[in-house]
């Protein structure tokens, strides 16, 4: 009796193991696979560089591979752009809005808009007014959040056009 508890022990041990395991790589998914990346700055720039050279097959490649990484909302909504003009490859409405979705869900303005306009006109997928103004709004939200920074939002009487509107001092 005593070997089949022994037994018991180390089996449940073994299925706690395997458990954590499984929880850990889970949680740290993201980062495992960045680490097999490799250097993912230097990845990103071949992938720019190929799109600034209309290499579009190339730079596909390179932004798909990035684009898994849950915070490069740049790579998504580039890839996203991508399917949905046809460049690099066949032109793909569904997956346009897959990587769009991505990048907008991380706050990403462009992506954001780029929904909003295919809601709007029905563009791939179902016409869906509310979900189009709640994408448009997003993103219009975003972009007045980001010029407020930079203080170009509210620029009043203290911007030149506003002090000599004739351009006369």
């Amino acid at each position: 009796m005593e070997k089949q508890n022994i037994k018991n022990y180390a089996i449940g041990i073994g299925i706690s193991a395997i458990l954590i395991i499984g929880i850990t790589v889970l949680i740290y998914r993201n980062e495992i696979y960045m680490w097999s990346l490799g250097d993912i700055n230097s990845l990103y720039q071949q992938a720019e560089q190929h799109y600034k050279e209309k290499k579009y097959e190339e730079a596909r490649k390179e932004y798909e591979r990035l684009a898994k990484i849950d915070s490069a909302k740049q790579c998504q909504y580039r890839l996203g752009d991508m399917y949905f003009q046809g460049k690099g490859g066949e032109q793909d409405y569904l997956k346009a809005r897959k990587y769009f979705e991505q990048s907008a869900e991380s706050g990403n303005a462009d992506a954001q808009n780029n929904l909003g306009y295919m809601y709007t006109f029905g563009i791939g997928l179902k016409t869906d007014f509310y979900l189009a103004r709640k994408w448009l709004a997003m993103a219009s939200a975003a972009v007045f959040t980001c010029l407020s920074r930079r203080g170009n939002v509210g620029l009043g009487t203290s911007h030149p056009v506003y002090a000599d509107p004739v351009g006369l001092s």
